[in-house]
């Protein structure tokens, strides 16, 4: 019990501070048609961080990974940070200010709520299934202080949070940081939204172009590990803070 509240207490200080311990998202097209992704988690010095791979299964049409904080278990259900499966789907999510949101509005998913990130990831292959999923679904016990960046291998991005969805125009790039882009949120007090825009606009998306960005929006000590996904091929890159310039 007290292992739990000590964890239950560190993030409800987490998400009180996102606007210093937040995370950049970023997906891009190439001009030769190829898919990118690339995502700074930044949180507190001192947390172990897991990459937690998952094969096909009974309950699952496709491999995936994710990524979690503290243990290997957070990676299985609602504290999942991020994640990929093997069609090139992956979303990482952005810490943001609460919304006001009626959780009754949607259904509660059938298998509870530390069943939706896994089931999105072995059963759904496209951004716009998890646009439909969450026009039905939603977590009945959260998913009000953070937004959800996903994107697939053809391509198509979206923003999805309690204010609503952002799905941008084919071909156009995506950044979300720490502030409610569906909302309209003034969100000129972060530097790393406009900064990566900014290398995308001067540099082809590839994967060098989302190392300037990942240097370009570290956040020093706070950052705690990049990924970088090729969603066409399926490539995957992975750094942390305790090896920095050392991509696996």
């Amino acid at each position: 019990m007290k292992v739990k509240f000590l964890i239950f207490l560190f993030l409800s200080i987490l998400f009180r501070i996102n606007y210093v311990l937040g995370c950049t998202v970023v997906s891009a097209i190439s001009k030769d048609h190829q898919v990118w992704t690339m995502n700074n988690e930044d949180g507190p010095q001192g947390v172990a961080n897991f990459i937690n791979v998952f094969p096909q299964s009974e309950n699952n049409k496709f491999g995936y990974f994710t990524l979690s904080y503290f243990s290997p278990e957070w990676g299985t259900g609602g504290s999942i940070q991020g994640g990929m499966n093997e069609k090139g789907l992956t979303f990482d999510f952005n810490t943001i200010n609460p919304i006001e949101f009626d959780h009754t509005s949607r259904s509660a998913f059938p298998d509870g709520d530390d069943a939706i990130l896994p089931y999105i990831l072995g059963n759904l292959s496209t951004v716009d299934k998890v646009i439909e999923f969450f026009n039905e679904y939603w977590f009945q016990g959260g998913f009000t202080s953070a937004q959800m960046h996903v994107a697939d291998k053809n391509g198509t991005f979206a923003i999805i949070s309690a204010s609503g969805v952002l799905k941008v125009s084919e071909g156009e790039p995506l950044v979300s940081t720490n502030f409610d882009i569906c909302g309209k949120q003034d969100g000129s007090f972060c530097k790393r939204y406009p900064l990566a825009y900014s290398i995308l606009e001067e540099n082809e998306a590839n994967f060098q172009t989302m190392l300037k960005i990942s240097a370009g929006t570290n956040q020093g000590g706070a950052t705690l590990y990049t990924n970088i996904q090729n969603l066409s091929t399926g490539d995957i890159w992975f750094s942390s803070k305790h090896d920095p310039g050392h991509m696996v």
